[in-house]
């Protein structure tokens, strides 16, 4: 889905508009705070009972996968920069 969305939102706005004062770190930032509003939306829509609660929940599991890849990506550089890079 995040392919997707860069794919047919991030490059498309990038390029039609090329902001001279917005950096590539501003359109992250915005990904950011757009992707779990996405992510709750989509799941308010699949899951049964109370829709607020579902979206919560869906904005929540964006959160908490973002963080532990961001956790996960972290431990596997410093484990690399380590133990491999250093041979």
């Amino acid at each position: 889905m995040r392919v997707l969305f860069a794919t047919l939102v991030v490059i498309p706005v990038w390029y039609l508009f090329s902001p001279s004062g917005a950096s590539a770190n501003d359109l992250y930032y915005a990904y950011l705070l757009i992707w779990p509003i996405y992510f709750g939306f989509a799941a308010s829509q699949f899951f049964p009972g109370k829709r607020a609660l579902s979206w919560c929940k869906g904005t929540l599991a964006a959160i908490l996968t973002w963080v532990s890849t961001q956790g996960l990506a972290t431990l596997a550089t410093i484990l690399f920069s380590r133990f491999v890079a250093k041979g």
